[in-house]
C-alpha cells in the first residue's frame, strides 16, 4: 500500500514518467527515406517500405522492455530462442554472434516458414541494451527484421546500416 505523508492512506498521484518513473532512454536509427513508420502491437512501432512498392518487402518491429540488472545479451538470447522455436519449430539458425556497432549487439539470423508466405522468410533479431543508468533496471531493445530469404546479401545489408546507425541520446 502506498501510503500519503503523516500516515494517511489517501490516494497518491503517481506521473509516468518522473523521477522515479523514467521514460525509455531516447535513440534514433535511420531508414531508407520511403519506408513509412507505424504503431504495431506490443511494439515500440514497425518500420518498412509502403505496401505497395516495388521488389521484396521488408519490415523492421522495433520493441522496449526492462529487464532485471544483471540480464546478459547471452541469458536474452536463449530465452527468445527458445520463444522463437516454441512459434516455429521449423526454425533453423543460420548465423548468431555479437557485433560491436556503438553498443554491442546479440545478432541472430534464422530462416522459417510463415504460413501464407511463398518461400522461407528470414528473421534477424537483434537484442541490445540502452544506455546504463543507476536504476534497478536495464533497457533491452530489440530490432527484428523479417523479409523473404530470396530477398539475400541486399537485404542482410540493410539491416546492418540500420544497426549500425543505432544512437542513443545522453
Amino acid at each position: 500500500m502506498i501510503q500519503a505523508p503523516g500516515g494517511r492512506t489517501d490516494l497518491v498521484k503517481v506521473t509516468y514518467p518522473d523521477p522515479l518513473f523514467r521514460p525509455i532512454p531516447i535513440f534514433t536509427v535511420e531508414v531508407p527515406p520511403e519506408w513509412v513508420i507505424s504503431e504495431f502491437p506490443d511494439a515500440l512501432y514497425v518500420m518498412g517500405p509502403a505496401a505497395d512498392a516495388p521488389g521484396y518487402w521488408t519490415n523492421v518491429i522495433v520493441r522496449h522492455e526492462r529487464m532485471a540488472r544483471g540480464t546478459t545479451l547471452e541469458a536474452v538470447a536463449k530465452v527468445t530462442w527458445d520463444n522463437l522455436k516454441a512459434d516455429f519449430p521449423d526454425a533453423t539458425i543460420k548465423d548468431q554472434r555479437v557485433v560491436l556497432f556503438e553498443s554491442l549487439h546479440h545478432v541472430r539470423e534464422v530462416e522459417l516458414t510463415i504460413p501464407d508466405e511463398d518461400g522461407p522468410v528470414t528473421r534477424v533479431d537483434s537484442f541490445v541494451f540502452g544506455p546504463v543508468v543507476d536504476q534497478p533496471t536495464v533497457d533491452l531493445f530489440q530490432f527484428t527484421f523479417l523479409n523473404p530469404s530470396a530477398a539475400g546479401d541486399e537485404a542482410q545489408a540493410l539491416h546492418a546500416k540500420i544497426l549500425e546507425s543505432l544512437h542513443f541520446s545522453e
